[in-house]
């Protein structure tokens, strides 16, 4: 009787780590900086979820940058389109989900045998979705995976290290931060709604500290606050 092969769609994180010869922990370590993708399996255990589509869109616009604020925004550019890329492969079926790298650097704590999971990722024919969980949801070790598509990914590079991409922002964290800025630049009475004002003053408090900035990138930053404070506006 010939051997039954069975295709599987993802693997527990041990059996991932042993068909990659590595040890499930430092799987986790390279899922917490961003060099291959973790998932979770809490299929059916979801009562209650949110879903963003993570916008995906580039202008490509850097007509009004400077010469190092384009070379870094390029560069931003370059790590979202190949996080994003990475994502649209590894489509995840009914109850898996991408795990994030903070919560990851929990699960890397040796006392962390569970967490509480509130955010997450999900890649599927629709396209790419920020999840929140409403109540969150209570997964363990146990419950991480990985897709076989990543680990297909992973084996086609083994020849090569495995570079770390940061992942990028996602829009939840950005507009969170930019308006932490935006309340900050109030309290400190600097008009972040003039924004070629404030980045001159910004810059100029920056220099003081011994740091240099570009004003046209502080002032390109100051421009999205508005709109992150809408955002968060109830």
């Amino acid at each position: 009787m010939k051997d039954l092969k069975i295709a599987h769609i993802y693997v527990s994180l041990e059996k991932a780590a042993a068909l990659l010869e590595v040890s499930a922990n430092d799987l986790i370590h390279a899922g917490a900086f961003n060099q291959v993708q973790i998932c979770v399996n809490i299929y059916v255990r979801v009562t209650g979820l949110s879903m963003a589509r993570v916008d995906t869109a580039i202008d490509g616009d850097y007509t009004d940058m400077d010469a190092e604020t384009k070379e870094e925004a390029q560069a931003q550019d370059k790590i979202f389109c190949d996080w994003i890329d990475r994502l649209r492969i590894n489509a995840m079926p009914a109850g898996i989900y991408g795990v994030t790298q903070e919560d990851l650097r929990l699960f890397e704590m040796p006392e962390n045998e569970s967490i509480d999971l509130g955010q997450a990722y999900k890649s599927d024919d629709r396209g790419l979705w920020e999840i929140e969980f409403d109540p969150l949801v209570n997964v363990a070790r146990s419950d991480l995976v990985m897709l076989t598509t990543e680990i297909d990914r992973i084996q086609k590079i083994r020849s090569t290290s495995i570079l770390s991409i940061d992942k990028p922002m996602t829009t939840v964290e950005r507009n969170t931060l930019l308006t932490i800025i935006g309340v900050l630049c109030k309290e400190a009475n600097i008009p972040y709604d003039k924004p070629a004002k404030a980045a001159g003053m910004i810059q100029s408090t920056a220099a003081t500290m011994g740091v240099s900035i570009s004003e046209t990138g502080i002032e390109n930053h100051l421009k999205k606050i508005p709109y992150a404070l809408e955002s968060r506006m109830k």
